[in-house]
């Protein structure tokens, strides 16, 4: 499974980092998105359709955290 995290940065705005099953770091994105909205949209562009490697689809999963500590987690694809 990949995992798409959605996390807020000390300047109000947002950024996105995705691993593997292992926890290791497969990108980050540091350009900053300036509302969350903009960084899910471009998760959904990015890991929404499914893409078979070695004959199985691979899952994604998103988590995004909002800057009032709350979280949402749902399954992509």
């Amino acid at each position: 499974m990949i995992r798409v995290d959605i996390k807020p940065r000390q300047d109000d705005r947002y950024d996105i980092y995705v691993s593997d099953d292992n926890g290791n770091a497969l990108l980050n994105s540091n350009q900053g998105y300036e509302n969350v909205e903009d960084a899910e949209k471009v998760a959904r562009r990015l890991f929404g359709r499914p893409v078979v490697l070695t004959g199985a689809v691979q899952t994604v999963a998103l988590r995004v955290e909002y800057r009032s500590g709350k979280t949402k987690t749902e399954q992509l694809r």
